[in-house]
């Protein structure tokens, strides 16, 4: 059914790989030990074979050989060269090239962008392999202390993170004023990244795919909101291009009536892979958020839920001077 996957019978695959493994015979002597050990691991299985035991559904192993081949060489940050990091890639493209190119345009970023550091500055790894917040510098704990997201401590039924957002929570002037979005980008980055790294444990635990939610609050919001909407165009970026196939729903609930004109928006800024996820509710909203496996439970207070730590309960003013003497 996916137009990027060649195709190639098992058969056809198995003969590469058996053609490889002789090439490889004679060549191992020069190549260190380790390295061997391993290589010979992915070849002596049938490819598709070793694929499915990672969790890649059989219609994405030609694809994703393809795309394992063409990254072999390539310096990759930990995890992200494993075929379930890899299938985020290849569900958000149309072709293995696509795949690649955004592989290694977001790899670039992460470079760039410094975001193991990042990590390290805003948040404390935890021994399953998943992030907490817990901002260390001056400057993360004032950009922490205003973002208005946060990961909720249970996962959703599949053991998805969950991601909450609320309007009523952020001070939108206050930010824009100070001028704190290259600040907060960090901390989106942090949310970001802790969503992945959380989805990609569970991934790992379960051998297949899993995905993250997302839910926003966007009761208490105003048009005023488009007056901002471009400052966060960089943000948007990032998740389109750098964090592919992250969530499976994004949920708006308490949408006010207006919110069709906000969304009209702000849906031209997301990926359309990401737009089509998205589902917009009023105050009704807890049969769509158990559908989607969320536990209601599990929410703030301020959602009727019985989670009382939320950072979200009031609004996270930004005061007059916010940015001074921090190294922005």
């Amino acid at each position: 059914g996916m137009c990027h996957c060649q195709g190639i019978p098992l058969n056809a695959m198995e003969r590469t790989c058996h053609a490889r493994q002789l090439h490889d015979r004679g060549s191992q002597r020069a190549r260190p030990r380790g390295r061997i050990a391993a290589h010979c691991l992915l070849v002596t299985a049938p490819l598709g074979i070793a694929l499915a035991l990672r969790g890649v559904p059989p219609r994405y192993h030609s694809a994703m050989e393809l795309l394992t081949e063409r990254l072999k060489h390539r310096e990759l940050d930990p995890g992200m060269d494993h075929p379930l990091m890899l299938l985020r890639f290849l569900t958000c493209t149309k072709t293995v090239e696509e795949a690649e190119e955004m592989v290694l345009t977001a790899q670039a970023w992460r470079r760039e962008a410094k975001v193991e550091s990042i990590m390290q500055e805003w948040g404390e790894l935890g021994k399953d392999g998943t992030w907490k917040l817990a901002p260390k510098s001056r400057r993360a704990k004032t950009a922490a202390g205003l973002f208005a997201a946060e990961r909720l401590p249970t996962p959703d039924s599949s053991g998805g993170p969950v991601m909450l957002g609320r309007a009523l929570s952020s001070d939108m002037a206050g930010i824009s004023r100070e001028n704190l979005h290259p600040l907060l980008q960090n901390v989106w980055v942090f949310m970001l990244e802790d969503m992945l790294q959380a989805a990609h444990v569970m991934s790992l635990k379960k051998k297949r795919l899993i995905h993250g939610s997302t839910i926003i609050d966007a009761s208490g919001l105003s048009l005023s909101i488009l007056r901002y909407v471009s400052e966060y165009k960089p943000w948007l970026d990032i998740m389109n291009e750098d964090y592919p196939d992250l969530v499976s729903s994004v949920i708006v609930i308490n949408a006010p009536s207006f919110f069709v004109k906000i969304w009209s928006v702000v849906s031209l800024l997301i990926a359309p892979t990401t737009r089509e996820k998205v589902q917009i509710v009023g105050t009704d909203f807890q049969d769509v958020l158990q559908k989607q496996g969320m536990n209601l439970e599990a929410l703030p207070v301020f959602l009727g839920g019985q989670y009382e730590g939320s950072r979200l309960n009031s609004t996270l003013i930004v005061p007059k001077g916010a940015a001074t003497g921090l190294n922005l």
